[in-house]
């Protein structure tokens, strides 16, 4: 038993140096990866603490948004990791991921969720909550959870830039000033009074509620950045490579959301659940897609309540495994 601690111990040790080395913008990648591939291949117990390594990895990319702050943020954890070199084992949590996160504590879980473009922007939300902000037009902005926007109107146009999160937007008529909303995928123009905004480092999604908008991405200069109109009932997505039109949508739930802060899913993969109330946690809802996108699921849930809804999807799927590691990390995985 005690070469098998002192074993896993190893394991462990040597799996924090990997972090390290992979979260190294200035080392070779492809040269650090041949050999984090090889490292994962010597047993079962390497392979599963990959898997949490890479996980990981994927979740500090997504909630850093440019590589000063990525910077930042890793320094930190180079700290942390070589400061603390004896590991306890954790009872009833599984997984280095669990463990990990445990170590790094709240300066880098702040880094982390709070990004500089979140800290600074003109308007704020906060986590869990819903912000209600009126322009000086009479346009109505409501930010879901940690979202944020700068807002920069003059005599000649309104525009609204999403820096992060969800925002609904109820446009104010002004025909001598149009009304646009951006983000890194492309440009939104409001042709009538409301619509919703979710942005997200790797994709924008535009869901029409009342009326029309006009939507140009900012693609890569190969693609015809063709406007598309969007119409009510409408869900489309943009990335780097162009617009998409997604399934239609339920207006009354979408409606039921932005009013009453209630999730109401019908056959939903468990997957997006999750991701929707992650949108409004304090910190993250970490989780393997792929594991969770079989399960289907149909509740109202608490979006203000993100802890109460996780507690009713596990009484409805008790094979769930939900760990709370800090005020800043769940961590699910079924089985």
């Amino acid at each position: 038993m005690a070469l098998q601690d002192k074993q896993k111990q190893k394991i462990v040790a040597e799996a924090s140096e990997w972090i390290v080395k992979l979260s190294d913008d200035e080392q070779d990648y492809v040269v650090i990866q041949q050999q984090f591939d090889c490292w994962k291949s010597k047993s079962a117990k390497h392979q599963r603490i990959a898997e949490d390594i890479e996980q990981y990895l994927r979740a500090v990319k997504q909630f850093s948004e440019n590589k000063p702050q990525r910077l930042l943020a890793k320094s930190t954890l180079k700290t942390v990791l070589n400061k603390d070199k004896k590991y306890k084992p954790l009872k009833n949590y599984s997984g280095f991921f669990v463990l990990i996160i445990s170590l790094v504590g709240g300066i880098y879980s702040y880094l982390v969720f709070n990004p500089i473009g979140y800290l600074t922007a003109d308007i704020k939300g906060k986590a869990g909550g819903w912000q209600r902000q009126q322009l000086n037009d009479g346009s109505v902005l409501v930010l879901r959870g940690k979202s944020a926007v700068n807002v920069s109107f003059d005599k000649n146009q309104r525009v609204i830039d999403i820096i992060q999160g969800e925002v609904y937007i109820d446009v104010a008529k002004d025909k001598s000033r149009p009304f646009y909303v951006r983000t890194t995928h492309g440009q939104i123009k409001a042709l009538g009074t409301s619509f919703s905004v979710g942005y997200q480092p790797e994709m924008t999604e535009v869901k029409m509620l009342h009326s029309r908008v006009q939507i140009i991405p900012f693609t890569r200069q190969s693609y015809p950045k063709t406007a598309v109109i969007v119409e009510a009932g409408q869900e489309i997505r943009i990335d780097r490579l162009g617009v998409y039109n997604l399934k239609k949508y339920d207006l009354e739930y979408e409606q039921q959301k932005w009013s009453k802060h209630q999730l109401l899913v019908e056959n939903e993969p468990l997957s997006d659940v999750l991701q929707e109330l992650n949108n409004n946690y304090q910190g993250m809802i970490i989780f393997n897609r792929k594991q969770l996108e079989q399960i289907r699921v149909n509740a109202v849930l608490p979006l203000d309540q993100p802890d109460d809804a996780l507690r009713l999807l596990n009484s409805v799927f008790p094979d769930l495994k939900v760990y709370k590691i800090t005020p800043y990390i769940i961590y699910i995985s079924n089985g």
